[in-house]
């Protein structure tokens, strides 16, 4: 009689473990993902590019850019949908709104069940006016991004 109830038991058991498995699912490995993010780039009077590297570590991951004039940042941009896996991934957001002249700093985010990584903090600075003279030429570029030659 006690052999059956060891078998028994230990039926229950499994039963059991295998049902707290389908419950609440483990992700093998899975670990707070990595991030590093990258030069911006596209960057113009009022918008740029901000890109990161994010490996998800094997686990939902969402990621977004903090941004702003300094490395309180105050502005976020997410990247949309959730990522999965362990490969790196070369991730982009486009942002606007920005004050031409500027210098701008960013850093990535990346947040799963494990944790949240950040990156880096990346700097950039917004187009602006300017002006060149090369002996009696000179050209000039306008806060709108047209650019004038005068000389001859």
């Amino acid at each position: 009689m006690t052999k059956v109830k060891t078998i028994i038991v230990n039926k229950i058991l499994i039963s059991s473990l295998v049902y707290l498995a389908f419950i609440f699912p483990f992700k093998a490995n899975a670990q707070v993902p990595t991030v590093k993010a990258v030069p911006a780039n596209r960057i113009t009077y009022y918008g740029a590019t901000l890109n990161a590297l994010v490996n998800p570590s094997n686990d939902s991951t969402t990621i977004s850019f903090e941004y702003g004039l300094t490395t309180s940042y105050g502005a976020t941009a997410s990247v949309s949908g959730k990522f999965t896996g362990t490969t790196t991934l070369f991730k982009t957001k486009s942002i606007t709104g920005l004050t031409p002249g500027k210098t701008y700093h960013y850093r990535a985010k990346a947040v799963n069940s494990r944790g949240t990584t950040y990156g880096s903090d990346r700097v950039f600075t917004a187009g602006s006016s300017f002006s060149q003279s090369v002996f009696y030429n000179t050209i000039t570029v306008g806060h709108d991004g047209i650019v004038y030659a005068f000389g001859w």
